[in-house]
């Protein structure tokens, strides 16, 4: 359940939450203390649909992304499996990017746990490096967040950064703590454009480029989805 619009979607990225609270989930049914033995499949069993754990942890909500090859909303179905003893290693396709579509240029789950750098979950490899301090472990709408204590904070993408071209789309959770006596830009290209910000004296997510700023949604709270 969750989606139910008409588009079928397609390779998209499905965040599954597990947790003993699930009817038949239990943590200890595993071989794997983190989750080695978890597989998915479609609704016919047998065709395996790849994932990608982002948190692991038996003492409450585990978050784990799977690769839906298609997302047609009551119509979708999917198993997952655990608990085979001889299979506690994760496949390679849970951690070499496979789970992110080509279409993905780059995903930071902000769950690293330590040090400044946020790494990229796609096969693409752009790591993220903070400027400052970062307190990790922090609530998350989907498991890790990251957080900076300061304004002038920023992530900078290594490579030179990702070539985005001319039709793209850019989707995060921020929790803005600030007052909106400055901007405070969510993002910004190499030519010092920004696809998504906070406007000054204002809580309206803008967009800005070439001098013009156009608000995109109004409110001071918004959701932005892929």
């Amino acid at each position: 359940p969750g989606y139910g619009r008409n588009e079928v979607l397609r390779d998209f990225p499905l965040a599954v939450a597990l947790h003993e609270g699930l009817p038949g989930f239990r943590y200890a049914d595993f071989a794997s203390p983190t989750g080695g033995d978890l597989r998915f499949t479609d609704a016919t069993g047998t065709n395996t649909i790849l994932h990608e754990i982002e948190r692991w942890d038996p003492a409450g909500t585990s978050w784990v992304w799977v690769r839906m090859p298609e997302l047609r909303g009551a119509e979708t179905a999917l198993w997952a499996y655990w608990g085979h003893a001889a299979e506690t290693n994760p496949p390679a396709y849970a951690s070499d990017g496979a789970v992110w579509s080509p279409a993905h240029k780059l995903v930071l789950h902000m769950a690293e746990g330590t040090g400044l750098t946020a790494y990229d979950a796609t096969s693409n490899r752009v790591s993220a490096l903070s400027s400052h301090a970062v307190s990790w472990a922090q609530p998350g709408a989907a498991g890790g967040a990251a957080a900076i204590g300061t304004r002038s904070a920023t992530w900078k993408l290594g490579g030179g950064g990702v070539p985005m071209g001319e039709s793209w789309t850019l989707s995060l959770w921020i929790k803005d703590t600030w007052d909106n006596s400055q901007w405070r830009g969510l993002a910004r290209s190499q030519a010092l454009h920004r696809p998504l910000m906070f406007s000054e004296n204002s809580d309206e997510f803008s967009v800005y480029v070439h001098n013009l700023v156009t608000v995109v949604k109004s409110g001071s709270s918004a959701s932005f989805l892929p």
